[in-house]
């Protein structure tokens, strides 16, 4: 039951997050965990594909030009990267049920 009620205020976290990003202009990808299962290499795989196609979403990488934005945009998918893989550490121990992906402010000004 406890558990229950922390994955439930952690998922209305998650959705008041991305509802906050969203309202802000930032790009977002929510990813709804119980569609994986987690305890399967290939449900694992799947859902570090989803993980990745949203990592490219939030912070595309469409010849960018010059470098420095090119820069700024693989900057922007390390850390929405490295954020979406504590989020599935998250997930993993049961604490969360929805993984959301965002840009940081630092992402190519091209997009």
């Amino acid at each position: 039951m406890r558990n229950t009620i922390i994955s439930t205020a952690f998922a209305v976290l998650a959705l008041a997050a991305s509802t906050s990003a969203a309202a802000a202009g930032e790009r977002t990808v929510t990813i709804h965990a119980g569609d994986f299962n987690i305890n399967s290499e290939a449900g694992m795989a799947a859902l570090q594909d989803r993980i990745d196609d949203a990592v490219e979403t939030v912070c595309p990488i469409r010849h960018v030009r010059p470098l420095d934005d090119f820069r700024a945009a693989r900057r922007c998918q390390a850390r929405a990267h490295d954020d979406a893989q504590e989020q599935l550490q998250q997930l993993r121990r049961g604490t969360v049920e929805i993984l959301v992906i965002r840009a940081d402010g630092d992402r190519a000004r091209n997009q």
